[in-house]
């Protein structure tokens, strides 16, 4: 049975919303009882409500999935294999934050790591507009 065209960039598309929601789902266990810590923190007046996090980032992370696809389409893992390692990389990062910060409680180590997070960010970005 030989997959078309049309089913491959399907199977690709669902194939980038299982990896990024995958990372979504790790970091997500790590904040079940983040609203609580949330709130006890020393915020600034401008900071969301933790309410706010569930629906923002699974925008977020729909977005990240599409542009994935959009750069994995024409030429396949293989033809952006920087750029998509990059974006898997960004994603274990991602998640990680989210376990340093809320479940682990380090706050410096999870400076560094948001720090690095936003380092690869930038670096998928160059990488991913250079597919283009």
């Amino acid at each position: 049975m030989t997959v078309n065209a049309r089913n491959l960039r399907l199977l690709g598309l669902l194939g980038c919303f299982a990896l990024v929601f995958a990372a979504g789902a790790i970091g997500a266990l790590a904040s079940i009882n983040a609203a609580d810590f949330y709130t006890q923190l020393d915020r600034p007046a401008w900071a969301p409500p933790a309410g706010l996090f569930g629906p923002a980032w699974t925008t977020l992370y729909l977005l990240m999935a599409v542009a994935a696809w959009l750069v994995w389409r024409p030429r396949g893992f293989a033809g952006a294999r920087g750029a998509l390692w990059l974006f898997i990389v960004q994603l274990a990062f991602n998640a990680l934050w989210t376990w340093v910060f809320f479940e682990w409680r380090r706050g410096a180590l999870a400076f560094f790591v948001v720090l690095v997070l936003w380092l690869l960010i930038a670096a998928t970005l160059v990488a991913f507009w250079r597919q283009q």
